[in-house]
């Protein structure tokens, strides 16, 4: 695959089950911004725009990467406890996966950046989501 760092990824391990990290795990996995609706989104774009084959490949290669990374989390979330489902959990309810949270843009331009601008607010939400929640575990009983 082209579209990734030719490197594995580390495997998923668990310690111990966590239901409330798993529930955490899936707004990462189905939740509105999320990559189980990068995959869809990508695999949309691909057919949308499959006149271009270069342009074609290479959404398709991206939507791989994307079903890569919806394994790890479905993995994680399996490990942790809990079923994968698409679903979310917001406030402890459930919000199943919707079609209404793929971009349906009107050209490939504003497509690209808005799928630039959702891979950022990804990339942001789980960096920042995990740092605080490793951080209470880790420090909040001390301070």
């Amino acid at each position: 695959m082209k579209y990734c760092v030719d490197m594995p990824y580390p495997e998923v391990k668990v310690e111990k089950k966590d239901l409330e990290l798993a529930k955490k795990v899936f707004n990462l996995y189905a939740g509105e911004v999320s990559e189980d609706t990068s995959t869809h989104t990508y695999v949309l774009q691909a057919l949308l725009y499959s006149e271009d084959e270069e342009i074609k490949e290479v959404l398709e290669g991206i939507a791989q990467v994307e079903m890569h990374h919806l394994e790890i989390l479905g993995t994680l979330i399996k490990k942790l406890g809990l079923i994968p489902l698409y679903l979310s959990v917001e406030d402890n309810k459930v919000k199943w996966f919707s079609g209404k949270y793929i971009t349906y843009e009107k050209s490939l331009k504003e497509s690209i950046l808005k799928n630039i601008c959702i891979e950022r607010i990804i990339v942001y939400f789980v960096y920042f989501s995990f740092v605080f929640f490793v951080w209470n575990i880790f420090f909040s009983s001390s301070i």
